[in-house]
């Protein structure tokens, strides 16, 4: 059964076979004493009836979903083997060192696949339209894996959109996979350069430390006491500042979520009763506290990384002009980090005063303001049940799906602690 379902994958009559010798033989007769490989086996039957059911449906699918969904199986195939190749195998020493290749180092995603992702311009709209052109553009080496992740989803979109929401939920499923791959994977190159960063000024610091000490022992008369200086001055002075930026970066997109959310609270003030319209108010007050805090925090490192720079800038005398305030950078820095501590001060106050307001049904209210939205988003979810499962299972894996999508969306993340966004969640 198995060898003629390997040769005609779609006809229904050969699914039916194989299926019927799954379950009536090979899972219970067969390899009744291998339980793991009975559970592989009890996820291949999903599969066939899955299968089955789409088959059911290809009667009401167009020619050219049918044709997209050819083209973005081919893309996913080759994507696979891309995926696996990057996936770190080596072995893990004393419990914290891993042995790896060079090109799954930090040094090599730092230097490499982080700026090399930042310049690759992605394509999510430029569709293939051929399995030749799939193969074609999988296949390219040059693409990060990123680029390659977003692109799939958009692909992904866009057969769900010629679907016209016919049983889609299993798309929708794939596709919030792939975001959260997407991010992961943006996120690894950036703790890369991070890593790097923070060695490269740990060393740098010593070198320079290491230096002054000589200079200062040899009254600044050995030569190489003041290389040691001037290389830990330049790399010091250039490494550590790539910190603020970053955060700079991060700062800004977490104040722009928070923004959109505050906007969005807002559209929900006059829905729902009187109690949740107040614990609407609660939550838009505490957001609009969080966006002050962030932009109080976003100023403090831009402020850094230009203090930073600036002060690396003038210990080069290039030109002789009075005019310009030596302490300048000085002065920016010493606000930056005024600023910075009032912020903290500032977080503490939200967090031990008015997060302290919030109610212990807040999530229930805040999932009932959103209720068309969780439903709509539940709906696309949704996958045909199976008699494999549990229904309770099934059900439960949907609303596992849904919950990250709302979070994804409106990210209370930013705005709740912990343990209140793990009530949401929950």
């Amino acid at each position: 059964e198995f060898r003629t379902f390997a040769i005609n994958p779609c006809d229904d009559a050969c699914i039916a076979a194989f299926l019927t010798s799954l379950q009536t033989r090979l899972i219970p007769q067969v390899f009744q004493e291998n339980s793991y490989l009975q559970e592989s086996l009890t996820d291949l039957t999903v599969v066939l009836k899955r299968l089955l059911e789409y088959n059911d449906r290809s009667n009401r699918t167009s020619s050219e979903a049918s044709v997209s969904a050819k083209v973005l199986l081919e893309r996913v195939h080759n994507f696979e083997r891309r995926v696996d190749e990057s996936l770190q195998r080596g072995n893990v020493f004393w419990g914290f060192f891993k042995s790896r290749k060079f090109r799954h180092g930090h040094v090599f995603t730092a230097f490499v696949q982080f700026f090399w992702d930042k310049i690759y311009f992605a394509r999510p709209l430029a569709i293939p339209r051929s399995v030749f052109e799939a193969r074609s553009r999988s296949k390219s080496k040059l693409r990060p894996i990123s680029t390659e992740t977003i692109e799939i989803k958009a692909q992904t979109d866009f057969l769900i959109a010629e679907l016209n929401d016919i049983d889609t939920g299993g798309l929708y499923r794939s596709t919030q996979d792939l975001t959260q791959f997407y991010h992961a994977t943006k996120e690894s190159y950036v703790a890369s350069l991070i890593v790097v960063s923070g060695v490269l000024s740990f060393f740098t610091g010593i070198i320079f430390t290491v230096g002054n000490i000589g200079a200062a022992a040899t009254n600044n008369s050995n030569r190489g006491f003041r290389l040691l200086v001037r290389i830990g001055g330049n790399s010091f002075g250039f490494i550590t500042p790539i910190t603020a930026v970053l955060s700079m970066f991060h700062l800004f997109r977490k104040f722009w979520i928070l923004w959109s959310l505050s906007g969005k609270l807002g559209s929900k003030l006059n829905s729902g009763s009187n109690v949740q319209a107040g614990n609407i108010k609660t939550v838009r007050a505490v957001t609009r506290s969080a966006e002050l805090a962030t932009a109080m925090r976003f100023f403090a490192s831009a402020g850094a990384a230009v203090s930073l720079y600036w002060l690396w800038v003038n210990s080069e005398p290039l030109r002789n002009d009075d005019s310009i305030d030596r302490m300048l950078p000085a002065y920016i820095g010493g606000g930056a980090l005024c600023l910075h501590i009032v912020s903290i001060f500032f977080l503490l106050f939200i967090e031990y005063f008015l997060r302290y307001r919030f109610e212990p049904k807040l999530g229930e209210y805040l999932s009932e303001s959103f209720k068309d939205e969780i439903s709509e988003m539940y709906r696309d979810f949704d996958m045909p049940l199976t008699n494999i499962d549990t229904k309770q299972d099934q059900d439960r894996l949907t609303w596992e799906y849904v919950s990250r999508e709302f979070l994804h969306k409106y990210r209370f993340d930013t705005v709740f602690a912990a343990d209140r966004f793990s009530a949401l969640y929950h």
